[in-house]
C-alpha cells in the first residue's frame, strides 16, 4: 500500500458580496457561490482578525472534489477605515 496524495480542487477568482459567520458569499463567473475558509485564511485570521474579508474585495476559491468551496486567499485588500493618527500641535506660549 502506498500513500496517494488526494487531488487538489480547481482554483477561480471572485468578489465578496456579503459575510456571515464563517461563510462569504463570493460573485464568480458561474454566479454567485458561498464558500467557507479554508486552511490558509483561517491561519490568517487567527494572527490577525481584521484579515477577515470584506465585501468588495477579491479572493481565490478553491472547489473541492467532494463538493465544497473554500476561500484560499484574498487578492486585493481595501484601504483601512481607521482614520489616520494626527499629532496635535503644541500651543504657542
Amino acid at each position: 500500500m502506498t500513500a496517494v496524495p488526494a487531488p487538489r480542487g480547481e482554483e477561480a477568482v471572485g468578489c465578496v458580496l456579503a459575510r456571515d459567520i464563517g461563510v462569504l458569499v463570493v460573485l464568480t463567473d458561474v454566479g454567485p457561490v458561498r464558500a467557507s475558509y479554508g486552511a490558509r485564511m483561517l491561519a490568517e485570521i487567527a494572527r490577525d482578525r481584521s484579515r477577515v474579508p470584506e465585501p468588495g474585495e477579491w479572493v481565490v476559491l478553491r472547489r473541492w472534489y467532494d463538493g465544497p468551496v473554500t476561500v484560499d486567499s484574498v487578492l486585493t485588500r481595501r484601504p483601512s477605515r481607521i482614520a489616520p493618527v494626527v499629532p496635535l500641535r503644541r500651543p504657542r506660549t
